[in-house]
Formats: C-alpha cells, sequence, structure tokens
C-alpha cells in the first residue's frame, strides 16, 4: 500500500465520504430523518425506494449499522421484527446533509418534483416547495 492509500484509509473524510458517496445512502438517512422518533422496518425501505433491490437496501442497511449511524433493533412477537433508526451520531449528520443541499441549491438549479425530486420537504433553500 503507498503512502496516499494509507492516508486515505486512516482519513476521516475519506472514510465518511466513501461511506456516504455509495447508492442510495443519503436517501435512506434522509428517509429516517423524516421522523427521526419512528423506528423503520426493511419493508418501509421497499416502500419508500421502489425499485432499489432488496440486496442493495440491506447491503446499505447493514453498513449504517455498522458505521454507528443506525441502529437495529430485534423484536420477537410471533415472529422476528427488524427495526432500523438513527442513532445519535446518525441524527447529528441531518444537519450536515442540509447544509450540502443547500450549498448544492445556491450554485446550481433543483430538479422539480415533477421530474423525480422528492427531497425538497427537507430543505428551507428549495424553490420547488
Amino acid at each position: 500500500m503507498d503512502n496516499l492509500e494509507l492516508e486515505k484509509k486512516n482519513c476521516v473524510l475519506y472514510k465518511n465520504l466513501d461511506l456516504l458517496g455509495k447508492k442510495w445512502m443519503i436517501f435512506l438517512l434522509l428517509e429516517m430523518a423524516k421522523d427521526m422518533n419512528n423506528s423503520f422496518r426493511y419493508r418501509d425501505f421497499e416502500k419508500i425506494l421502489p425499485g432499489v433491490t432488496s440486496r442493495a437496501i440491506s447491503m446499505r442497511l447493514d453498513e449504517l449499522v455498522s458505521s454507528g449511524l443506525v441502529s437495529k433493533t430485534k423484536v420477537e412477537i410471533k415472529n422476528v421484527i427488524i427495526s432500523y433508526n438513527l442513532t445519535e451520531a446518525g441524527r447529528e449528520l441531518i444537519p450536515v446533509i442540509k447544509q450540502l443541499q443547500e450549498w448544492g441549491a445556491k450554485y446550481d438549479t433543483c430538479v422539480p418534483k415533477s421530474e423525480g425530486c422528492h427531497r425538497c420537504d427537507m430543505f428551507e433553500s428549495c424553490s420547488n416547495k
């Protein structure tokens, strides 16, 4: 491993951008942020993100749990129910994501909801509200 790769491996900025830059990661976090006091079940994410494969959702949720941004809870009633919640670290990340969106909106144009953006309700600066 060369020095640059070693620096990337040990740099929190690179590690966090690598995690959050993965497909669907931000969307999962933002959906959980819409109701931070609610527990989300796996099937909720399948409804929220139609067209995203079950494998992709499962992989991203596992990575969010491993990173400490999301907690995973198992409850056994008649069958096992697994729920996901933002952790304190995950809740603290949401304002950072919102700041990124607002920074982007300052230098670019929001895509209207009719063209596929459904995140406008999360941000004050979006012109598509």
